[in-house]
């Protein structure tokens, strides 16, 4: 007899323990009789008591309760031998009619206990999506389950990935790349060219551009096609000498003599 111990519980107690108890191939939930005669205090022994009900009731071995070998060792004799005591092994619909026949409070509470098992153990087999079966406790057990799942799925957009969404929508503002970004031609003015040999524009452009791709950084265009370069970006590749071969090629043509230093 294979078994495990139910947590359901009655008021904030487990009343009488529930046993899947394996029979024939079938898991079948059970009550031990001696746990359920204890519990509602019968006075007659428990073999008396069991075998009565059986009779009265027309219980039936085999459907409605079932026999095991108990491994307890109860009412030893000089004798000899040990002689154990038989467990019997209630189907919940026979434990709740002896509880009701019982006409006791323990008898009465012990019935509502096995209704309430019955209950809570079809909510969490049977559930066929229909939330309006489900009992109170159970919708708010899975009201905060969902409430804390879209918590922290919220707390995860905000803190990762809004502040990627919205600067990548600046990314593509007017306004915002004005402010950010710069064309080749601003590059040379900033730099003190005041007249400009032929294609300066387009080698401090193409120079830029090739320092993006290798860096991995998008340019982004205006509404005019010309070419935008990050601020920082374009710091950085002046860092890195960039310039210094521009003024080369500006010493090459002539140029020198256009250039007005910026220090």
């Amino acid at each position: 007899m294979n078994a495990y111990t139910d947590d359901v519980n009655f008021h904030g107690s487990r009343l009488i323990k529930i046993t899947d108890t394996n029979i024939d191939g079938s898991t079948i939930p059970t009550v031990d009789g001696r746990e359920l005669h204890a519990y509602m205090g019968v006075r007659r022994d428990f073999t008396t008591w069991v075998k009565q009900r059986i009779d009265k009731y027309d219980f039936s071995e085999g459907s409605d309760f079932w026999i095991f070998d108990s491994p307890e060792l109860v009412n030893q004799k000089s004798r000899g031998g040990d002689r154990r005591s038989m467990a019997y092994a209630l189907t919940l619909d026979m434990a709740k009619e002896l509880a009701m026949v019982e006409n006791n409070a323990k008898g009465r509470e012990a019935r509502r206990y096995f209704i309430d098992c019955e209950r809570r153990a079809k909510e969490h087999s049977a559930f066929d999506g229909n939330m309006n079966d489900l009992s109170p406790a159970i919708l708010n057990a899975i009201g905060t389950m969902v409430a804390t799942c879209v918590r922290d799925v919220m707390q995860e957009l905000i803190t990762e990935h809004l502040p990627k969404l919205i600067d990548a929508k600046l990314q593509h503002d007017p306004q915002r790349v004005a402010v950010r970004h710069i064309p080749a031609l601003q590059v040379a003015l900033d730099k003190g060219v005041t007249k400009r040999p032929r294609g300066l524009v387009q080698r401090i452009s193409n120079a830029l551009s090739r320092h993006c791709e290798a860096k991995g950084i998008v340019v982004l265009r205006d509404v005019r096609g010309t070419k935008l370069f990050d601020r920082n970006v374009v710091h950085e590749w002046l860092s890195n000498g960039g310039w210094a071969r521009i003024r080369e090629r500006l010493d090459e043509v002539g140029g020198q003599s256009h250039l007005k230093l910026v220090t």
